[in-house]
């Protein structure tokens, strides 16, 4: 299976931008795009939604959240 990490990610942060914009959180993303891994699709967007959920939750009001994904 391929995972489209990149998707994966943008969609998520569509995801959980009304849950920031609750929680006063500032959400900035830089996301290169065609970031292809062999992986479980679903899998990924667990992971992804997981730690996207929880460095909201677990951030103070107002804090900043910035989140890259690129090749290196």
């Amino acid at each position: 299976l391929i995972a489209d990490v990149s998707s994966i990610v943008k969609e998520a942060l569509e995801l959980f931008e009304p849950y920031a914009n609750k929680k006063r959180v500032k959400l900035s993303a830089s996301v290169e795009g065609n970031i292809l891994v062999k992986a479980d699709p679903s899998a990924i967007n667990r992971v992804v939604n997981n730690l996207i959920e929880n460095a909201i939750k677990f951030s103070d009001e107002a804090a900043p959240i910035s989140i890259k994904l690129y090749k290196d």
